[in-house]
């Protein structure tokens, strides 16, 4: 491994930062409730424990969504400002896939289903087989009775067991099947994260850091207001 990527999900509540090249991986957890002050302050100590500078980072990465609308809109627009800032490439996979990454070698396929409140999940599908997962179920919101009606349909397709992971699986106990394969594999990690991340790297999945927006699904319960450092508040 080369070359420093300095990656974010905010999408869950215990968001994390990576910092991942040359054979190491540092990570840290950003809580809810300093996604804002404490992103920056946990990116700036990773630095200072790999010992470089943030002219040293090759890329950007961070999840877009679906998943908390403050967390995904913190993790953008902090990963499109710092990828102007520094002139490096930007690449931004969906939250669902970074849990999905964390899944490979368990499972060939997984179905990646999050807690949406409102009695819903946000779900998607992905085959394991290639350097990135491949995207069999675009990410999606619906009651957890769609999921599930998904998971058996391309398990009949593939012909193979899918794995069920994500924090739906606890919050829904009696919506999934009971013979389904479940992962323990709640929310996004460092491992995943950072090699999806710099997977899309490689393969060229790269974004327009102007023209990246927020995968959000639907609209939020009420109107938020979150400022970053230097910035005026964002709606």
């Amino acid at each position: 491994m080369s070359e420093w990527i300095l990656s974010i999900d905010l999408s869950t509540p215990e968001g994390i930062v990576t910092l991942e090249g040359y054979g190491k991986l540092l990570h840290r957890e950003v809580a809810a409730a300093s996604r804002v002050s404490g992103l920056f302050v946990e990116a700036g100590e990773l630095l200072s424990l790999a010992a470089i500078k943030s002219t040293d980072i090759g890329a950007i990465g961070a999840a877009r969504g679906p998943g908390s609308f403050t967390g995904i809109r913190v993790a953008v627009m902090a990963a499109k400002t710092l990828a102007v800032t520094l002139g490096v490439p930007l690449a931004a996979p969906d939250s669902l896939e970074v849990i999905a990454e964390g899944c490979r070698g368990i499972v060939e396929a997984v179905m990646v289903a999050s807690d949406a409140r409102r009695g819903e999940v946000y779900y998607g599908l992905y085959h394991l087989d290639e350097p990135a997962p491949k995207v069999l179920e675009r990410p999606q919101v619906a009651k957890p009775e769609a999921a599930v009606a998904c998971l058996l349909q391309w398990q009949d397709r593939l012909g193979e067991k899918i794995g069920l992971a994500g924090s739906a699986l606890a919050a829904y106990p009696a919506a999934w099947p009971r013979d389904v394969l479940l992962i323990e594999e709640t929310g996004p990690g460092p491992m995943g994260l950072s090699g999806l991340c710099r997977a899309y790297h490689e393969l060229g999945r790269v974004e327009e850091p102007l023209e990246l927006m927020p995968l959000y699904l639907r609209r939020p319960d009420a109107r938020e207001s979150v400022s970053l450092p230097g910035g005026a508040p964002c709606a």
